[in-house]
């Protein structure tokens, strides 16, 4: 799925230092562990590196243009299939509970 180009890093770098992952194509995914752990983060990942690779790039400038009316997260026209794909992952999640049960769905264990 990934060809190696998953970074796993203790923390991003500003401006990402508020972000669980960050892609950037055609250099890698930069992910923290938090990121890498939460069910659906990289196939969220990995839905913007399909994207940036079909438009060579151009995905950066049609995001930054849309950045002053949307900002970044779920409201984002080019972060709301990505967030789509995430939280359908997450809704098959397996989670180990605390009390050692096994639950199903994003809210496991939340």
């Amino acid at each position: 799925m990934n060809s190696g180009r998953i970074h796993i890093v203790s923390k991003l770098r500003w401006p990402f230092h508020h972000q669980a992952a960050v892609t950037l194509w055609p250099f890698g995914i930069w992910m923290t562990m938090r990121g890498y752990g939460r069910a659906g983060v990289v196939e969220h990942e990995e839905h913007h590196w399909k994207w940036q690779k079909r438009t060579l790039g151009l995905w950066y400038v049609a995001y930054l243009a849309l950045w002053p009316i949307y900002r970044g997260g779920r409201r984002h026209p080019l972060e709301r299939a990505a967030y789509a794909i995430q939280d359908a992952v997450a809704a098959k999640a397996v989670r180990l509970l605390p009390t050692g049960e096994i639950s199903w769905g994003s809210k496991a264990g939340a």
